[in-house]
């Protein structure tokens, strides 16, 4: 199963379960088309030059607790850097043809030729940065979009179950952007908050050049 590099979730409690069908069943009247919430994301991207965010996520599985907590930063068109601080420091950063791994208590790092960072955050998080990740999405889930107090939820439901787990995404009405991820299955749960948004900064392009660096060391992988 694919477990997705930044996406989050629900307590494992039975009653979870429970209260979140009665609060679908409570939302029918205040469901958005899909369509709609697509073009929200469209126009919101459209308004973005870059953008940064922190996030903590927790992962409940098995009786045990792991938590990851970053910062990331990306800039249009397809660069984007990840910085984590827990549970080790580590960076990813993608500069528009070349990822890179940097662990910064061995001083050195992975790269890899790639196409676009798809596959870097996982289709859910990408509704962060993509105009046309929601199209994406439906490829492989079921969607669903309804109106709760603040927020709209996105709920993603796989078509084929042995591939993803369910998800939802939380934004906020008045910035849509998302403030929560969840992802659940029967014995995983995780979830993540997502805060700390900046955006139109002009962020610095020299963040997202690793390589340059000579004095680390850098070992290609492909």
């Amino acid at each position: 199963m694919k477990l997705f590099f930044i996406l989050s979730v629900f307590l494992i409690l039975p009653f979870t379960v429970i209260g979140e069908e009665v609060r679908e069943r409570k939302n029918k009247d205040s469901q958005m088309p899909v369509d709609e919430f697509s073009s929200l994301i469209e126009n919101r991207m459209k308004e973005i030059r870059d953008i940064s965010f922190k996030f903590e996520q927790n992962t409940y599985m098995g009786g045990s607790t792991q938590t990851v907590s970053a910062e990331v930063v990306f800039s249009k068109p397809d660069k984007i850097r990840i910085d984590y601080s827990t549970p080790r420091e580590q960076s990813i950063i993608y500069d528009g043809k070349h990822l890179y791994t940097y662990v910064p208590q061995i001083n050195q790092a992975t790269k890899q030729s790639k196409k676009g960072f798809d596959g870097i955050l996982g289709k859910s998080a990408s509704v962060i940065f993509s105009t046309d990740s929601v199209s994406k999405m439906k490829e492989e889930f079921k969607l669903a979009v309804y109106t709760e107090e603040n927020n709209i939820v996105l709920s993603a439901v796989p078509i084929n179950q042995g591939n993803y787990y369910k998800q939802k995404i939380i934004f906020s009405k008045d910035r849509m952007l998302p403030v929560e991820a969840i992802v659940y299955a029967e014995n995983l749960t995780s979830v993540t908050e997502f805060y700390d948004y900046d955006k139109n900064k002009d962020i610095d392009e020299e963040i997202y050049k690793l390589a340059e660096k000579e004095e680390i060391r850098i070992i290609q992988i492909d």
